[in-house]
């Protein structure tokens, strides 16, 4: 059963790549995300970034996804992503263009 890890609501200021959460404990996960809000002309970026503790000199990138226009089915859901005990995982959003708008979010523990 899925509970909930960290949840949310962000209002995105353009062009700025917004953290949600970082989260560092062992365990599968999805990034959700509603939305509603999003406009026509208007794109939302989501995106999971992971790092572990042994040196890595750079995230890595896990997912991406972007959404352009106002959308019709305004759940999204991430693919999961897998952190073993010496793992992190930033859940970042960005909006670009239009007006910035508030996106509730949680990220999901599998």
């Amino acid at each position: 059963m899925a509970t909930d890890e960290v949840t949310g609501s962000q209002t995105a200021t353009l062009g700025t790549e917004h953290t949600l959460a970082t989260v560092n404990t062992a365990g599968t996960f999805v990034l959700k995300v509603d939305t509603s809000n999003l406009a026509n002309d208007e794109t939302l970026e989501l995106r999971i970034k992971t790092k572990n503790d042994s040196g890595e000199a750079a995230a890595v990138l896990e997912f991406y996804a972007s959404f352009t226009h106002a959308q019709t089915m305004v759940q999204k859901s991430s693919l999961a992503v897998v952190l073993s005990a010496n793992d992190a995982a930033a859940f970042t959003l960005k909006q670009t263009g239009g007006t910035g708008r508030a996106f509730p979010w949680t990220i999901k523990k599998l």
